[in-house]
């Protein structure tokens, strides 16, 4: 089972973990506890709000894994895309986990993670789609986050 958390607060742009009432949570495993978060930031960005904050961005490890975060989302009305700690090294060409997890499985769209484009690094979660999308870095999104329990 999986911990899930949804963290934000309208209004102002910023997240606070003291925004009462601005959160959903429900246990669905004890390994991590992913966190939603509510507001939109690059990439870059949203690593960093989630190593602050968190252990990390998401790291999605198997079909499993991948259906109840997907699940959890589509109960809560998260129909949005949605960062995860994936992403392809500019020297090398190929795409890991931020957390240096293996890449045990994937959910590319079209199997589009052969195709790398000068400025699309980075992967969202497309939740209404259920698959994985390439995208530049520095677009905006909300993100996932996890950490160790």
């Amino acid at each position: 089972m999986f911990n899930f958390v949804i963290a934000g607060c309208s209004g102002d742009g910023e997240a606070g973990l003291g925004c009462a009432g601005h959160y959903n949570s429900r246990n669905v495993h004890d390994t991590q506890k992913f966190y939603a978060v509510n507001i939109t930031k690059s990439w870059i960005s949203a690593l960093e709000y989630c190593n602050s904050n968190f252990t990390g961005l998401a790291t999605i490890r198997s079909s499993r894994e991948e259906w109840h975060l997907l699940k959890y989302l589509n109960e809560i009305n998260l129909q949005n895309t949605l960062w995860i700690g994936m992403r392809c090294s500019r020297v090398f060409g190929f795409w890991f986990w931020i957390n240096d997890d293996p890449v045990t499985y994937h959910n590319w769209i079209y199997n589009s993670s052969a195709v790398i484009q000068d400025n699309q690094h980075c992967v969202i979660l497309n939740v209404s789609q259920t698959n994985w999308i390439k995208q530049d870095c520095e677009k905006t999104a909300m993100f996932v986050c996890y950490s160790d329990e």
